[in-house]
């Protein structure tokens, strides 16, 4: 191109060799000064001349610097010229000079243009954004279903993800501390996952045993007659596919007078699946409520029926709402009870005599041991009891009848709030209740109290439990103020514990507990010899070394082949609050060390 220029350089425009020498044609700066040295001398100066008004014609905004056009300069211009006067005479009531007013106006006529065509470039550039944006958002959708598609939990397979959904729901068997779940909410994972895609409602509706196999319910006014509700809880029902049902009924704003429910009767359809049901009902509701039915529930193994909590621990008779409440009498498959704060729990008939687990939690003083040693007479199959009261000594002996044996119960657990008692009354009592039971299989014994006074019953009372019933205790945790010589004293008739738990209340531990525990090999009596789990509760006046050298003591026969002493492996200490041991990152140093890398070690302040 360049060759051709400059062969036809006395005849070309200047404006095109001027466009050439800017670059805007193609070419190099050699070129370009081929051109001009071939050029003739008047086409150059006019060349020269047409740049030179062009360059004076071309002048930079102020404010953002871009390159202004002649009109744009004008306006430029105008501002400069009338801004001084403008602003004068704004500052005034004066008006413009007469030999002004026609440039003025001339000039505001070319703004008032200039602004219009601001207004249309706005208008298409807004056009033009939203063009863009519109352009983003189908860009953005398409990347996301490419997202979606392309995502690996697509390519789950089926077996894995029915894993995964199963472990979205609670495994753990009804107890005390269930907590409730309303079945019917419409955020429940269960109705959730049916509402994704086919395939994880397939995959959903194909589980039955712990997915749909849970029901919790609310009794209330709204839901007592037929309707969405019962709906909805009977297809829940439908898909456990007659499997064990779990069932869980609280109380709501049930009216009083209510005879019937709908949640209730629709429950009563599946009552041949109920294995466990909890109940948080007043007895006299229950009653009301299924007396009609008496569903027979032949595969109902664990009942936990909460009586709603009374604060007044002697209400008045007309108050206490307690009445007979048959409906589990004759259930065939009942092992596992609870009964929560009631006044008297003999009044909810069960078939004690098939029972191997049994847990009261009395509330009010009117309930007797003999009472309660009645109960025990029938469930003679118990393996588990627990007994949360505070018992009062009862002032003839004769009344309590004959000693209680209760052959095959491992575990026994006691727990005593004092409520409306005096801590001798219940002491006591604790001891009275004690002495009248003879447990040939008892393993582990558990007393304790409200964490501010000593247990209910004594450490003498506990040897003789013991020593009555022939069987050796491995596990043992008690609430005492005994000295720590005094513990270790009651413990020497315990050789075969391996767990033991100390609440101390009303004093502090000293090294003279672990001094007891350590093991020596020159000693032949050894204390709890075979204790592989400690547990301490309350003040701790002691040196953090005393408590590893009993540890290392401990560690060090049995690691050199004392068959019959046996290593710590879990310590635990919780100072609830109260006095700390010195030297306490002493112990934590020893304890991370590789040769205690199997003792799990507890520490709470």
């Amino acid at each position: 191109m360049a060759s051709v220029i400059v062969k036809e350089a006395s005849r070309a425009p200047a404006t095109l060799i001027l466009a050439v020498i800017k670059g805007q044609v193609g070419g190099t700066y050699s070129s370009s000064v081929e051109i001009l040295s071939s050029l003739p001398s008047e086409t150059y100066l006019a060349m020269t001349a047409a740049q030179g008004s062009n360059s004076s014609q071309t002048s930079l905004c102020k404010n953002c610097g871009h390159r202004l056009d002649s009109d744009e300069t004008e306006l430029e211009a105008s501002r400069s010229k009338f801004s001084d006067t403008i602003s004068n005479i704004l500052n005034s009531n004066e008006p413009p000079p007469l030999d002004e007013i026609d440039s003025m106006r001339r000039c505001l006529s070319a703004h008032e243009r200039a602004a219009r065509n601001v207004e249309e470039e706005i208008t298409r550039t807004k056009k033009y954004l939203q063009s863009l944006k519109a352009e983003r958002r189908e860009l953005e959708g398409y990347i996301k279903d490419q997202r979606a598609i392309l995502n690996p939990i697509r390519r789950i397979p089926h077996e894995l993800l029915s894993h995964i959904f199963s472990m979205c729901v609670e495994h753990a068997p009804m107890t005390h501390s269930t907590v409730f779940r309303n079945s019917l909410a419409a955020d429940r994972i269960e109705w959730t996952l049916t509402h994704v895609c086919s395939q994880w409602r397939s995959v959903a509706l194909a589980l039955s045993s712990d997915f749909w196999s849970k029901a919790h319910i609310r009794l209330d006014s709204t839901s007592s007659r037929f309707g969405g509700h019962a709906m909805l809880l009977g297809l829940r029902l439908r898909r456990s596919s007659g499997k064990p049902l779990s069932i869980f009924i609280k109380r709501g704003n049930l009216d009083a007078s209510s005879t019937e429910h709908s949640l209730l009767a629709t429950l009563l359809l599946y009552n041949d699946q109920w294995s466990g049901l909890r109940v948080d009902l007043k007895s006299t509701e229950l009653q009301t409520l299924l007396s009609a039915v008496k569903p027979p529930l032949p595969a109902l193994g664990t009942l936990i029926f909460r009586h709603p909590k009374q604060d007044d621990p002697n209400p008045r008779e007309e108050e206490v709402e307690e009445s007979l409440c048959d409906i589990f009498r004759n259930a065939p498959s009942l092992r596992d009870v609870s009964l929560e704060h009631f006044r008297n729990p003999l009044k909810i008939p069960l078939p004690y005599h098939q029972l191997v687990s049994l847990s009261f939690a009395i509330a009010g003083n009117s309930f007797k041991i003999s009472q309660l040693l009645s109960v025990l007479r029938l469930s003679e199959r118990l393996e588990r009891l627990y007994v949360g009261y505070h018992f009062i000594e009862e002032e003839n002996p004769d009344d309590l009848g004959s000693v209680v044996r209760l052959p095959s119960l491992e575990a026994m657990e006691m727990y005593w709030d004092y409520v409306n008692t005096t801590i001798e009354e219940v002491y006591r009592g604790g001891n009275q209740l004690v002495n009248w039971l003879i447990l040939p299989e008892l393993n582990n014994f558990w007393d304790e109290g409200d964490g501010a006074t000593a247990g209910s019953v004594s450490l003498d009372c506990i040897a003789s439990l013991h020593e009555r019933s022939g069987r050796a205790l491995t596990g043992l945790r008690i609430t005492v103020s005994d000295t720590d010589e005094e513990i270790a004293r009651s413990l020497k008739g315990h050789a075969a514990l391996t767990s033991l738990g100390i609440v101390k209340v009303g004093g502090s531990f000293t090294k003279q507990i672990f001094e007891a525990l350590k093991i020596r090999e020159e000693e032949s009596e050894r204390l709890l010899p075979k204790l592989e789990e400690l547990t301490l509760q309350g003040s701790m006046a002691f040196d953090a070394v005393s408590l590893v050298e009993m540890v290392e003591s401990r560690w060090q026969l049995s690691e050199t082949g004392f068959s019959e002493v046996s290593c710590p492996s879990r310590l635990e200490l919780d100072c609830d609050a109260k006095e700390i041991p010195t030297n306490i990152p002493y112990a934590f140093a020893r304890f991370s060390e590789d040769c205690f890398k199997s003792l799990n070690w507890v520490f709470s302040a």
